[in-house]
């Protein structure tokens, strides 16, 4: 019996030092084993499953929240492809711009987003699940881009997972029926990229795709999106010390209007559509209770404005790791930390931080005449771009600090404990804000108007001009691209020449 008990205890601690391994070792791209691949496809897996259940795959979710609105936009653009038309106007006004030019709303999906050619066989519900997994994949992607750059161990990149794809701030919103909050899966793209100028690290590359990662946003309607991304980048210009990197983030904030000026021209004719700017989170307690408490979606904070405009739930543990990693380690004195500090982010952490609370946003809004400022009517929504960037780069510090101190079996699995119940107070807030579950704050009745023909040339010409110079700006860009693969090609048949004539 007593053998039998050691070679139990045994087996026990040999499985445990083997999952402490795997857990919290750096990711080595040459040394990929099945088991990072089986984990990699079951976190994958797992979100499918999550946005089918959140979305109520099967069950109608227009009867909630902003979804009969989005209906509309999304019938046009059905008979659009369903019928060759281009919808350039409506048979009655839409939005609340109220206007029936549909292709300057900027807030609608673009008609050149290519998934849109699902909607010819698609309904309108499987559709914006279907869109919704495509994006899905595609932020996993830029996660996992972030996972081999910084060889992020299968725990850091667990976190990494879940805090980006189930916080509270991107579920809330779906919920309440804002289809173009998807935009947000192309984030840590822009993340990845913006980070390569910093380091250093093939700036130029890397500022073209930046701008495609902003092309990717506001062709899906995440107009506001894009605009924090371009005042967090104009922030950054300012922040960074680096000449070069300076030069680069201009070119990604330039070429980034130019690309989306399909989108940002024509919405230009719609002129004042302002409702007032409401304040940011009120005071320390909001802003808390909204990370870390599930809150109904029918809590009202101010008239009109509920609870999906300032929930950012990522719950007590996901708080704790991005204080720690991604603010205290900042300022932690270690070596391992010094190629990650970036400090050309403090400001632009910070003011976005700041314009996201009290009333500084509404201030500025008022009384600085620029229509972009305006365009942004709750100032809580600034807080994901920090967010963002925060946890990415509480990922990385995590990742250069955390290996060491996990070496104790019992540290380990404390961590591994907190991961399982960071992932179980994500799930349960996502069931608290399912899709179907928010009730409709506009009329709800699923009609759409039809793609009529209006006499419009300012607007028609205007839209005309502003898709040339997105498709002019994105083949210069595909021409550079295709430039720089042919030199590198090039180059490396040279360097095996050369070596093959040494050896």
């Amino acid at each position: 019996m007593r053998k039998n008990g050691r070679t139990a205890i045994s087996t026990l601690k040999t499985i445990g030092n083997r999952i402490i391994q795997f857990a919290f070792a750096p990711f080595e791209f040459t040394a990929m084993t099945r088991s990072q691949g089986v984990f990699l496809g079951v976190l994958f897996l797992a979100g499918i499953v999550h946005w089918c259940l959140f979305l109520q795959a099967g069950e109608s979710f227009f009867n909630s929240g902003d979804w009969a609105k989005e209906y509309k936009y999304f019938a046009v653009l059905q008979e659009s492809i369903q019928t060759g038309r281009i919808p350039y106007h409506v048979s009655y006004p839409l939005s609340l711009m109220d206007t029936q030019r549909f292709m300057a709303i900027p807030e609608t999906l673009s008609l050149f987003w290519p998934p849109t050619l699902l909607l010819t066989f698609l309904d309108i519900q499987a559709f914006i699940l279907a869109n919704t997994l495509i994006l899905y994949s595609a932020g996993f992607a830029g996660c996992l881009l972030i996972r081999n750059r910084y060889r992020l161990s299968p725990f850091v990149f667990f976190l990494l997972f879940t805090l980006f794809n189930f916080n509270g701030y991107l579920t809330a919103h779906l919920a309440a029926g804002h289809s173009m909050w998807v935009g947000y899966f192309f984030l840590p793209f822009i993340a990845y990229f913006l980070l390569k100028i910093l380091e250093e690290q093939d700036g130029w590359a890397a500022a073209g795709w930046l701008a495609i990662s902003l092309l990717g946003i506001v062709l899906q309607g995440a107009f506001h999106m894009f605009i924090w991304c371009l005042l967090f980048l104009a922030l950054v210009l300012i922040g960074t010390r680096k000449f070069r990197s300076r030069t680069q983030i201009l070119a990604a904030i330039l070429l980034g209007i130019l690309l989306a000026s399909l989108r940002l021209w024509p919405a230009l004719l719609l002129g004042d559509v302002l409702r007032g700017v409401e304040s940011g989170y009120s005071s320390w307690g909001l802003l808390l209770n909204a990370l870390i408490r599930i809150q109904p979606w029918s809590l009202e904070i101010t008239p009109g404005i509920f609870f999906w405009e300032y929930d950012f739930y990522i719950s007590a543990v996901g708080l704790i790791f991005i204080l720690v990693f991604g603010i205290v380690f900042r300022f932690y004195r270690d070596k391992r930390l010094a190629e990650v500090r970036y400090p050309g982010l403090d400001l632009a952490l910070l003011v976005m931080l700041v314009l996201s609370a009290g009333n500084t946003y509404q201030w500025l809004a008022n009384h600085i005449p620029v229509t972009l400022l305006a365009v942004e009517r709750v100032p809580t929504r600034f807080l994901a771009i920090p967010f963002l960037f925060l946890l990415v780069v509480a990922c990385i510090r995590a990742q250069r600090t955390i290996q060491p101190i996990c070496r104790k079996p019992v540290v380990a699995f404390v961590f591994l404990a907190a991961a399982v119940a960071l992932l179980i107070l994500l799930a349960s807030h996502s069931y608290a804000w399912r899709a179907a579950i928010v009730k409709p704050f506009h009329d709800n009745r699923l009609t759409a108007p039809l793609i009529v023909r209006l006499p419009d040339a300012p607007y028609i010409h205007r839209l005309h001009i502003a898709m040339l110079v997105s498709l002019v700006t994105g083949m210069g860009l595909a021409g550079i691209w295709l430039v720089r693969r042919i030199q590198c090609s090039a180059v490396r048949n040279r360097y095996k020449k050369q070596e093959s004539y040494h050896g």
